[in-house]
């Protein structure tokens, strides 16, 4: 069973796009809550595409949990987040990178 619960984009802010996805899954040990999900934030100017950052709970490097990928880098930050808190949590990093990072290209 895999039904989706979200599948859209929606700006969010100059040239920044939120990429919603999340499905309802067979609860398991990956998917304990029975929810999969991958949130994005990604910066389009002119032809640069940046991925700000990503939070999902799908597996990374054979390990299942939620986790937050940074600016492509391929460390992650692990955190317990669900979907409910997805959405504020990458608008907030997002926001805080954008301000730090992304406009001095």
């Amino acid at each position: 069973m895999r039904k989706e619960i979200y599948n859209d984009e929606n700006p969010i802010g100059e040239n920044l796009t939120l990429y919603r996805k999340a499905w309802k899954v067979e609860k398991s040990e990956n998917f304990p809550y029975g929810i999969e999900f991958a949130f994005q934030v990604v910066y389009e100017r002119e032809s640069i595409t940046i991925q700000v950052v990503r939070i999902d709970n799908q597996m990374h490097d054979g390990k299942p949990g939620s986790h937050i990928h940074l600016l492509q880098r391929e460390k992650v930050i692990w955190e317990d987040i669900r979907l409910y808190e997805a959405e504020s949590r990458i608008i907030e990093i997002g926001e805080s990178i954008m301000k730090n990072i992304i406009k001095r290209i």
